[in-house]
């Protein structure tokens, strides 16, 4: 099936059309609760694809904790820096259909640091 393709800004707005039927209804967040003695991380859905959707944990720094890549049937694919850096090229390549409201500024940042490092080339 193909796709219709969005604007940057279709694509940071809650477009449902954007959106595939098979990621329509995943939860917008998921909580990780790894340790007892510890509150549980909240990832929330940041990035879809037409195969992939991704949740970030925002408040998480670290390449290897930072992001979850799930597949179509929202089964783990990836959850370290496998999952980071596959978000960055499809964030660099302009590769998704659907991003959250607070990855604007992330988005941003990752493009600006690219094409600082391509100069510096």
């Amino acid at each position: 099936m193909k796709m219709k393709k969005f604007s940057e800004f279709e694509k940071i707005t809650e477009s449902v059309e954007a959106i595939p039927e098979y990621f329509k209804d995943i939860p917008e967040t998921i909580e990780v609760d790894e340790f007892d003695d510890v509150p549980a991380d909240i990832f929330t859905k940041a990035v879809i694809t037409e195969d992939f959707v991704y949740y970030i944990n925002f408040d998480e720094s670290d390449d290897n904790g930072s992001t979850k890549m799930f597949d179509k049937d929202m089964k783990l694919v990836s959850d370290n820096y496998h999952a980071t850096n596959d978000l960055y090229i499809v964030v660099m390549e302009g590769d998704y259909l659907w991003t959250h409201e607070d990855m604007l500024y992330n988005i941003e940042e990752m493009r600006k640091d690219y094409k600082k490092d391509q100069q510096a080339l």
